[in-house]
């Protein structure tokens, strides 16, 4: 008896300690309509006099800077007999509590993000309710690997979705904060919800929308994806992965944007409800995006650069190689779509001269002029280059290993060197590492083409690549860099000039009045709604080697401003097989897309 009463109090002794050593969030939604999320933290004991809690500033996978601070409301720390104790604002992100040791609980609040592009942040109404990780849960600075735990007190009707593992109805645990805030949470009373298994993987797919949503088509082409993907990396890294799909359905809420945001074990869209969309999923932007967030599995969420190896929540990201996680990303995506026939070759040029088309014009709302220095800024400038110009290179740096070592090695293999070596013992690396690489497999030294075209504006030499696979570009327009607006007086004005564009480098400025165009009188627009469509429309089709001369009027003065333009792609541009193709160039083009 002696011994067994023992063994009971030893083993009840283990099961409080165990009890003591994990944080447990309680997630409440007493009243959606109010679009607060209630946070309660229960903290185990704290072997410190002091202790400090912080919110992110950033997101993995969005990188841009975001005020999560601004809501939380209502913060406060109580101990065991629910005694209020002192918290002392360190700064805006970050709350220190001094007698730490009699921490049992914080409380707090926070409201949604208004109109937000919410992949990131949070929204809740009363029908549903999502948020990222990072927009809600505190982090308590120095126990970040302890084990976390949530349990949500919801209206009966509401479900709840999230890749975190369940143990018990509506609880959820992870090892870790890292995991926690990279698993982000659906909720709401009309979520539908289909599962299926694939080359080991549990997967789930969930959708919030009122309309019909038929997931069949969906699940064969994400089926497909995957075996492309697996088969690439010939590694299944987990063992199970939830899609959060939510279609916006509600035109009066569309934010200007939409997109899809990457985890570990899920990924989240914010599309547009297309009617029997699912029935063209392989030819539409959805499968595409699908193929991205999948591809991140490998490439960023397990194949880091080196500064995002271990995360500073508290710090913006500074990379310069955030184009090789997007980039590389984009390119394969698709890529590995056309090799394994999930989309057709068409579908894959069609994308890459979307890319071309891009790259120029958000170089300029980048706001920097390198993909470098757009990596660098991600927290701060929109870095929609890295989608475009980033993929571009990855295509064109795949060409050129291909060309180097006549398609004896790839960009594939680089991938696949850098997952071995850095990714699976995770290990960030670096520029010089990819450099390295590529340099043994081509035994030649790639140092000048990163700097000229990762590290400076040089334009990518879009039609020598092109040419290697028998392509050449149809619909080259002048390109001006010149972007118009209607001023409050209805005058034609210079909306903004892009960055070493021929406007630029012919000296017209933001905010002069535009008044004719070689023998163009813009008063002879009578409709002011078709104006800027109309000058756009005389541009575009003005012979190649126009000498182009502007009347704009800068503050009193009237002035003629000569622009030469040059050929650039834009709109309604294509890829056409290039004449008298050579085998060798169709050959080339045959191993890229279907072959090693």
């Amino acid at each position: 008896m002696i011994r067994i009463f023992l063994s009971i109090f030893v083993f009840n002794s283990f099961a409080v300690a165990q009890l003591e050593v994990f944080f447990n969030y309680h997630i409440s939604i007493s009243n959606p309509k109010s679009e607060i999320f209630e946070i309660e933290l229960h903290t185990p004991m704290i072997d410190s006099q002091t202790i400090t809690f912080g919110i992110p500033v950033w997101s993995p996978g969005s990188y841009s800077i975001n005020n999560y601070w601004e809501k939380i409301q209502n913060l406060q720390a109580f101990d065991s007999l629910n005694n209020e104790l002192e918290i002392i604002r360190l700064d805006s992100i970050r709350w220190q509590i001094n007698n730490a040791q009699s921490l049992n609980r914080l409380s707090y609040q926070v409201k949604d993000f208004d109109d937000a592009d919410f992949l990131d942040t949070s929204e809740l109404d009363s029908t549903f309710g999502y948020y990222n990780g990072t927009a809600i849960y505190l982090i308590p600075i120095g126990y970040e690997n302890y084990e976390f735990q949530v349990k949500f007190f919801l209206q009966d009707s509401w479900s709840i979705e999230t890749s975190l593992d369940s143990i018990s109805p509506n609880c959820y645990k992870a090892k870790n904060y890292d995991e926690l805030a990279d698993s982000p949470v659906m909720l709401g009373n009309a979520l539908k919800r289909w599962d299926f298994a694939h080359t080991g993987i549990d997967f789930s797919l969930i959708v919030q929308t009122s309309k019909d949503f038929f997931p069949d088509s969906t699940i064969a082409v994400i089926k497909e994806i995957i075996n492309a993907q697996t088969k690439f990396f010939s590694d299944t890294p987990i063992t199970k992965y939830k899609f959060l799909f939510y279609f916006n359905e509600d035109s009066d809420r569309f934010r200007g944007f939409y997109g899809a945001l990457e985890h570990l074990q899920s990924s989240v869209y914010y599309l547009p409800y297309i009617e029997k969309y699912e029935l063209d999923i392989r030819n539409n932007f959805i499968g595409s995006t699908i193929s991205h967030e999948l591809f991140h599995i490998w490439n960023v969420k397990l194949l880091r650069p080196k500064e995002l190896q271990s995360f500073n929540y508290f710090e913006p990201v500074n990379t310069n190689l955030l184009w090789f996680s997007e980039g590389v990303t984009e390119y394969y995506s698709n890529l590995l779509m056309v090799r394994n026939r999930i989309i057709k070759e068409e579908k894959f040029w069609e994308e890459i001269i979307n890319k071309i088309e891009e790259s120029g014009f958000v170089q300029y709302l980048d706001g920097g002029s390198s993909l470098a220095e757009i990596s660098a800024n991600a927290a701060y400038n929109s870095f929609y280059s890295l989608y475009s110009k980033g993929t571009l290179f990855a295509f064109y740096l795949d060409l050129k290993i291909r060309k180097l070592t006549d398609n004896v090695f790839l960009l594939d293999d680089v991938i696949k060197i850098l997952y071995e070596g850095y990714g699976k013992k995770q290990l960030g690396f670096t520029e010089n590492d990819l450099i390295t690489i590529i340099n043994s497999l081509t035994r030649t030294d790639f140092h000048d083409f990163f700097k000229d075209y990762i590290h400076s504006s040089i334009e990518l030499p879009h039609d020598y690549f092109l040419s290697l696979v028998g392509l050449t570009r149809k619909g080259l327009r002048p390109y001006f860099g010149i972007h118009f607006f209607l001023n409050d007086s209805d005058e034609t004005a210079i909306d903004y000039i892009e960055e070493n564009s021929p406007a630029s480098k012919a000296g017209i400025k933001e905010n002069d009045i535009l008044l004719r165009i070689n023998d163009f009188e813009l008063n002879s627009i009578e409709n002011s709604d078709t104006k800027i469509d109309s000058i756009t429309q005389f541009l575009h089709e003005l012979p190649a080697e126009s000498s182009v001369t502007f009347y704009i009027k800068r503050k009193s003065k009237t002035i003629s401003v000569h622009v030469n333009p040059i050929l650039k792609e834009r709109e309604l541009s294509k890829l056409v097989n290039s004449e008298n193709m050579s085998y060798e160039q169709k050959r080339f083009r045959e191993k890229l897309l279907y072959g090693k």
